[in-house]
């Protein structure tokens, strides 16, 4: 099974151009740009989530491995790409956003955690402890009814390594990538970060599976929930 994804990048108005062009023939090798990320075998994880599940928290290192494959940053939804595009991404030196536009299999693919799901499973109870249950329902329209089923671990325990060892899990289990993929309500995470679903590809991504790259010009979304809000409770969407 195959997932549209879409990249949004910023780029100094004198590369645009070659950059584009190199996309579009040569794929993407993951080590463009300045940020690099470093990911693990999802296959392997994916197919032990039980097993890990019940393991200590401290054993994550044995079977996360290496971290020795390049990962790419993307979003469900061309709405996120263009915020990172648009503003995220942007500065004085690179002014041209580009959206590229690429199809993945769902083997290559688990969900960012980092800027929305790793915090409220690790601090959802920070301010209002007593708001889990509408807390959960919120999880539940973002991510799918799988997802509760590592939350609910987080709600007996204090533990950090436990919260997120639970969410690491939830990250890589397909069911929860395929919910995530689905949703249409703008979150708001870390540093600001707008997007409906966020995905790490590992990489490289061949040529073929470029769909499309271009530059543009459009407007950020509207964001139905911020991290703030999540642990506040204060809004439901």
């Amino acid at each position: 099974m195959k997932l549209r994804l879409y990249r949004g990048i910023s780029v100094s108005k004198e590369l645009a151009e070659n950059i584009i062009k190199n996309i579009k023939e040569k794929g993407l090798t993951g080590d463009e740009g300045k940020m690099k990320f470093k990911i693990p075998c999802i296959i392997n994880i994916r197919k032990r989530l039980d097993e890990i599940f019940d393991s200590d928290p401290l054993a994550m290192n044995k079977f996360f491995g290496d971290f020795n494959r390049l990962g790419i940053c993307t979003c469900g939804d061309k709405e996120g790409a263009l915020f990172y595009a648009l503003k995220h991404n942007h500065s004085s030196q690179k002014t041209i956003p580009i959206i590229i536009e690429l199809e993945v299999s769902l083997s290559d693919i688990y969900i960012d955690a980092r800027d929305f799901l790793c915090p409220v499973f690790q601090f959802y109870d920070h301010k209002v402890p007593s708001k889990y249950i509408e807390q959960k329902q919120i999880l539940k329209k973002i991510f799918g009814d799988k997802v509760l089923h590592y939350f609910d671990k987080c709600i007996n325990t204090k533990n950090q390594d436990i919260r997120i060892k639970m969410c690491n899990l939830a990250s890589f289990d397909e069911k929860i990538v395929l919910e995530h993929y689905q949703n249409k309500n703008v979150v708001r995470g870390r540093y600001g970060t707008t997007f409906c679903s966020a995905f790490f590809v590992q990489a490289p991504i061949p040529s073929n599976s470029i769909i499309n790259c271009e530059k543009l010009s459009c407007t950020s979304p509207t964001t139905n929930m911020t991290i703030g809000n999540y642990i506040d409770i204060n809004q439901i969407i």
